[in-house]
């Protein structure tokens, strides 16, 4: 199958959702409990220990600014399929915040496939007219 590639947009707003201390640390791990596992391991004092995770409503806002960047860019406006390639966080965010679904996604399976439709109007204006898959793995 040929697909003609009109544009390519990279941004870091598609970045995985920052877990400051918690990074790398099991699922579940508080803020004060992965301190007190960097403060050991690193031999440093936990009120040094500045946690910097982003939170869900920054990923959140990154999510708007990625759609009303498509939606500003008259190349994308055109484009009837659009591919984002991104970490579960921002994808979660977008489905939970824009797209009418029964229950809030809560996670998303490794390398799986999100298939929706996304309509820009003449004023930016944007809707997920159609919802195609979300999370499959049947290509795995």
């Amino acid at each position: 199958m040929n697909v003609e590639i009109t544009s390519i947009i990279t941004t870091d707003l598609l970045r995985e959702l920052s877990f400051g201390v918690r990074e790398a640390l099991p699922r579940g791990t508080s803020v004060n409990e992965a301190k007190q596992i960097i403060s050991k391991r690193d031999n440093i004092a936990i009120e040094t220990i500045i946690d910097t995770a982003e939170s869900n409503e920054s990923a959140s806002n990154r999510v708007v600014q990625f759609l009303d960047l498509l939606a500003n860019d008259t190349d994308a406006a055109i484009v009837k399929k659009i591919l984002i390639v991104s970490h579960g966080a921002f994808l979660r965010n977008l489905l939970n915040k824009f797209v009418e679904l029964p229950n809030k996604i809560e996670k998303l399976a490794n390398c799986s496939i999100t298939h929706l439709q996304l309509q820009i109007g003449p004023s930016g204006s944007r809707s997920f007219q159609t919802v195609y898959s979300i999370n499959s793995t049947s290509h795995l």
